[in-house]
């Protein structure tokens, strides 16, 4: 397994896999892989990608922040967004920008992962999804 940057050859697969999976049906993932201050990262097995995790700067806060993270379901359970979510600090401390922060819904295993990764909740958002209110957005950062 390798962790890779998309490239726009990548686009419909990704697009393929988010379709087939219901997983951020609106995202622009164009945009993602090559809109400015973004970087989308691929987690590929054999050949085909398994999961996916990104990063968006935001120059007017000096943070970095992690957009989306996601793993084939066949391949959860295995370590794999830990290891995306690694890389993506990892990748986060080679810029200068002073935190990495991450959205996570509240009823998520992606919020315990990131608690144990070393980020810590920073807020929340009780109106950011738009359900019936029993999940709300936490959010968490690291320093960088």
């Amino acid at each position: 397994m390798e962790i890779k940057t998309a490239v726009l050859n990548d686009l419909h697969e990704i697009e393929e896999l988010s379709k087939k999976y219901d997983f951020e049906r609106n995202r622009e993932w164009k945009d993602l892989i090559s809109g400015k201050g973004k970087t989308l990262f691929i987690l590929i097995d054999d050949g085909k990608i398994i999961g996916f995790s990104g990063l968006m700067q935001f120059n007017w806060n000096n943070t970095i922040q992690i957009s989306n993270i996601f793993i084939v379901p066949e391949y959860r359970g295995k370590g794999l967004a830990k290891k995306l979510v690694h890389h993506d600090i990892d990748e986060a401390k080679k810029t200068s920008f002073r935190c990495l922060i991450a959205e996570a819904p509240s009823l998520n295993p992606v919020k315990n992962l990131y608690e144990k990764m070393g980020f810590r909740k920073c807020g929340y958002n009780d109106r950011y999804y738009s359900n019936d209110g029993e999940e709300i957005c936490i959010w968490l950062s690291i320093d960088l």
